[in-house]
């Protein structure tokens, strides 16, 4: 299952909906994110992602993918959260590469970009324990 922004066309194939609609509200269970890489729909998403953290008891967690521009606002918020459980970990762009959304267009050959950008990995989790099973 996924969060998508087009639900129309999504839902036949396991979409939620959009992740910052009210109606996603998980409780447990643990999640990756690698969101749109636009300052403020990341922030955004922190955001959301502390608040359902802070509002369950049941094991929650997250697992975060973004680039690693360390001076916006979300990177901060992300770097910030008390519910972050780990040491960010940077991967540098020269060592990983992303597989692109239009693969299914591209020769074998050319399936993955290499990474734009520096990439950081977090991990959020109301459980100091480890991420929800």
């Amino acid at each position: 299952r996924f969060c998508s922004a087009f639900p129309d066309v999504d839902t036949p194939f396991g979409s939620w909906g959009s992740f910052f609609s009210p109606s996603f509200t998980p409780t447990k269970g643990s999640f990756e994110a690698n969101p749109p890489f636009v300052p403020e729909v990341m922030l955004a998403m922190v955001e959301k992602m502390d608040a359902l953290l802070a509002a369950t008891n049941e094991p929650l967690s997250f697992v975060i993918i973004v680039p690693a521009w360390t001076e916006i606002p979300a990177w901060k918020a992300l770097t910030s959260s008390k519910f972050r459980q780990a040491e960010v970990v940077i991967v540098p762009k020269q060592d990983h590469s992303f597989c692109d959304g239009a693969q299914h267009q591209r020769r074998p050959t050319e399936r993955f970009r290499p990474s734009s950008f520096d990439t950081g990995l977090f991990l959020l989790s109301n459980q100091p324990d480890g991420p929800a099973s």
